[in-house]
């Protein structure tokens, strides 16, 4: 794996020859893996491979307003895969939906918002 990221090249099982390949790598944790280098628990070289260009995304939580956004996206998804008639939100429900943590992060919201297009009695 090393090899390959360094020199984009690989080799068959059984096989000799170097294949030059030309791919984009894009990898993705919400381990912190600086603090699993120092503890031994990830490997430096490998870190520094693959990290050419490193991209933030906070938490849903940490975004606000992102929650609301975004059930508002998935509800039209939804709504039309289902042939749901349903077309918004209470006051309630977006307060609801904003005051939440959402450990789950976005996967959660999208999967409740999936369940309640599907559960819902009206619009």
């Amino acid at each position: 794996m090393l090899r390959f990221l360094q020199e984009r090249v690989i080799e068959r099982i059984g096989g000799r020859d170097e294949i030059p390949v030309n791919v984009r790598v894009i990898c993705a944790t919400n381990q912190y893996l600086e603090e699993k280098i120092e503890r031994g628990e990830f490997r430096e070289d490998l870190y520094y491979r693959i990290s050419e260009i490193t991209i933030n995304i906070p938490p849903l939580r940490d975004r606000a307003g992102d929650a609301v956004l975004l059930v508002w996206s998935f509800l039209t998804k939804y709504a039309k895969q289902n042939s749901s008639k349903v077309t918004g939100f209470t006051k309630e429900a977006l307060k609801a939906i904003e005051g939440y943590s959402w450990p789950g992060n976005v996967r959660e919201l999208e999967n409740i918002m999936k369940r309640s297009v599907i559960m819902a009695d009206d619009r």
